[in-house]
């Protein structure tokens, strides 16, 4: 199920419109699709296939009701999908997170750097993304972006803030 969804949100991405009319224009747009995917294939190879293997191991661990023993929500599938989004969205040189499953059914991405440089993600599967960090002393960050498939630049200036 996982497979089909991840592999449904991929397709997802590249559907566009072709307004041509001509064999010229669907080998273009055949050659812009190979571009897309060519380019968002993972640098890091096994360093980011490891980590979405993590993800489908939390949320299988994880999409029941009470999975925590304390009332935790299941982790929805919605979510799942957007997190894996997310992860291929990563730039190469952003280090990988810490993925946690959140009682209330999302999923949180965590840059932590000791004291004072900490910075959280949390999916929701709804197409916004919550974040909150500590980017260095005194320094705090909080907000909602609304995310589709590109990662918000507050999102990746903060880790970049916070992991250099």
């Amino acid at each position: 199920m996982t497979a089909l969804a991840l592999s449904g949100y991929q397709y997802h991405l590249l559907q566009r419109p072709n307004t041509g009319a001509s064999k010229c224009s669907d080998e273009l747009d055949k050659k812009v699709q190979d571009v897309i995917i060519h380019l968002r294939e993972p640098i890091t190879g096994h360093v980011k296939e490891n980590l979405h293997n993590e993800l489908n191991s939390i949320f299988s661990e994880c999409s029941k009701v009470n999975w925590d023993k304390y009332g935790a929500s299941p982790i929805s599938e919605a979510a799942l999908i957007e997190a894996h989004g997310f992860l291929t969205a990563l730039p190469s040189w952003v280090p990988n997170p810490e993925v946690i499953p959140e009682p209330s059914g999302e999923i949180g991405l965590e840059w932590d750097y000791g004291k004072d440089r900490v910075f959280v993600v949390t999916i929701k599967g709804d197409n916004s993304i919550a974040y909150a960090g500590l980017l260095g002393a005194g320094n705090r960050t909080r907000g909602i972006e609304s995310y589709s498939e590109a990662i918000p630049s507050v999102i990746i200036e903060s880790v970049k803030r916070i992991s250099s």
